[in-house]
């Protein structure tokens, strides 16, 4: 589980090219109860879908050489809590989250 792990979210990655295209979090996962069994059959991006409503919110992202100032602005401007750090060509290598802000 996410706790487990000490995760709060996990990036969705394309599974043909590994680029990072969204998000799945904890919050996404509230209310997943035995009468929701069966969405645990359905794939990320259906999930996700029915969840958001049609609509898979895109990845925040930042790149190795992003400043904390810029990468701690795009948190805050698109209300989330981490933004993923990811190479060239959007392959996810890291996360950089608010709880990263706050332990420090």
């Amino acid at each position: 589980s996410f706790k487990d792990w000490n995760l709060s979210a996990l990036p969705i990655v394309d599974d043909k090219k590994g680029k990072c295209i969204g998000t799945i979090s904890e919050t996404d996962l509230r209310g997943m109860n035995t009468t929701r069994f069966f969405d645990l059959l359905l794939t990320v991006e259906e999930y996700m879908h029915k969840f958001h409503g049609g609509e898979v919110p895109p990845a925040i992202t930042v790149n190795p050489d992003t400043t904390f100032e810029t990468a701690l602005a795009k948190i805050l401007e698109n209300g989330t809590h981490r933004v993923w750090i990811c190479d060239k060509e959007n392959h996810p290598i890291g996360v950089f989250s608010l709880s990263d802000v706050i332990s420090q």
